[in-house]
């Protein structure tokens, strides 16, 4: 592990292939950034014609750790799109509701969203995209609705794995439209890192996270209470539940004296 003391962090700008995967949770994050810092960078970082195809992760990783980060480049004549998606596939356990909504975001970059490869200009159609992603093509059209016509915080939660697509399709209706249905809203593992993650994507204006927000609060009460605090009526809320819950104890406490 070869310290980088002589020049600043290492930055390459980022392929839009790589976008379309989520980074990690702060939480596994910090457990690469650990093993990293004590057994060194196992897996390298891909770049191609100067660009960032794989391996976000560990470029911060090296960065914050002061480490020179190792890098293998891609022939100029590779497909950097198929190489991303193939490398990301194999290590992530995603949701046919994920894959679908990365397919219809590969699918979107052919009407000229990437200024960076002609190959994503020209040759992503649906079904490239939906073989690329292992789904249907039925799929990805369904997420291309979703993205298109739900509110930003549903396709956004389908990408991360919080809804399936499914219950996602079942909201399509104009953005202007109310909070998601907290019914529709899937077992969290984690609700701090999914919450840190709305939070910190850009592309999520602040009245979408607090909609998203208010759902999950209902659902996951007190936990998600300490990352967010955006909304004061998601606080009185969670307030009243503790008002409840103390003032049962309390009268189970006296029923039992």
């Amino acid at each position: 592990m070869k310290a980088n003391n002589n020049r600043g962090p290492v930055d390459y700008p980022v392929h839009p292939a790589a976008e379309l995967f989520p980074m990690m949770s702060e939480d596994e994050f910090q457990g690469l950034k650990a093993d990293i810092a004590e057994h060194g960078q196992r897996k390298t970082i891909t770049i191609w014609n100067g660009l960032l195809v794989d391996g976000r992760n560990r470029m911060r990783a090296c960065n914050e750790l002061e480490i020179e980060p190792r890098v293998q480049e891609l022939a100029p004549s590779a497909d950097p799109v198929s190489w991303a998606v193939s490398e990301n596939l194999h290590r992530r356990h995603l949701s046919t509701g994920q894959r679908s909504i990365i397919a219809a975001k590969l699918e979107t970059f052919r009407h000229g969203d990437n200024q960076h490869s002609e190959e994503m200009q020209n040759c992503i159609s649906r079904k490239n995209a939906a073989k690329l992603l292992n789904v249907s093509p039925r799929s990805v059209a369904t997420a291309k609705q979703v993205i298109e016509n739900c509110p930003v915080e549903v396709s956004k939660a389908v990408a991360i794995g919080s809804i399936s697509l499914n219950a996602a399709a079942k909201m399509l209706r104009p953005a202007s439209s109310s909070e998601v249905p907290i019914e529709t809203l899937a077992p969290i593992a984690n609700p701090v890192d999914l919450v840190r993650q709305l939070l910190a994507d850009p592309s999520l204006s602040r009245d979408s996270q607090i909609r998203l927000a208010a759902s999950l609060d209902r659902k996951l009460k007190r936990e998600l209470d300490v990352v967010l605090g955006i909304a004061k009526r998601d606080r009185e809320y969670l307030q009243s539940l503790e008002r409840g819950r103390r003032a049962a104890e309390k009268e189970k406490k006296a029923s039992l004296e």
